[in-house]
């Protein structure tokens, strides 16, 4: 709240994100994970472990790296405890009550900036939470469960023209934020 206070302060004109449709973020996701984050904490839910062992969060807690499996074809656990391994690498990114929303949200946030610039805005300022810079095509994790902005424009660019719209990472104050600016 702070940063947008600050840019308010500045004269920044706030626009709030306008909802896009999959095809970008399907063009940079495995199906699979896109559709696990999306239900997994329904099917968490649904299957009692708030109850039984009375863990609210989707939570990974095996992780079927090859070390594991030593030799084993991988395969799709049935279970969404066991489940939650194949798509996630640590146990610091539990999937709870609006994750897949507020994943989903930052993903609009950053292509409205994109769409802002490539209609001829001079810049625009996404900032977002929860960022995706440790998010990888196939996984989560690291507090991230999508890929970052740039990784979608840079895959979409057929639909922004990569000579229209490069964003950048920039470090402020120790925190990663996310910048579109027009080349």
């Amino acid at each position: 709240l702070r940063i947008r206070a600050a840019l308010e302060q500045a004269g920044a004109r706030v626009v709030p994100a306008t909802q896009h449709d999959d095809a970008t973020l399907q063009a940079v996701h495995d199906p699979g994970l896109l559709a696990f984050l999306r239900d997994a904490h329904r099917a968490w839910l649904d299957a009692g472990y708030p109850d039984d062992p009375g863990q609210e969060q989707v939570m990974g807690y095996i992780f079927p790296t090859e070390g594991l499996l030593a030799g084993v074809q991988p395969f799709e656990p049935a279970s969404t405890a066991a489940r939650t391994g194949s798509w996630a690498f640590d146990t610091l990114t539990p999937v709870g009550p609006g994750t897949w929303e507020a994943a989903r949200g930052a993903v609009d946030c950053a292509l409205t900036a994109a769409d802002l610039v490539a209609g001829g805005g001079r810049l625009a300022y996404a900032c977002t939470r929860p960022p995706g810079h440790h998010a990888t095509r196939s996984a989560y994790g690291g507090s991230c469960y999508l890929l970052p902005p740039q990784e979608l424009l840079h895959t979409g660019g057929h639909r922004f023209g990569r000579e229209t719209v490069l964003l950048g990472q920039h470090r402020v104050g120790g925190r990663r934020s996310e910048r579109v600016e027009a080349d």
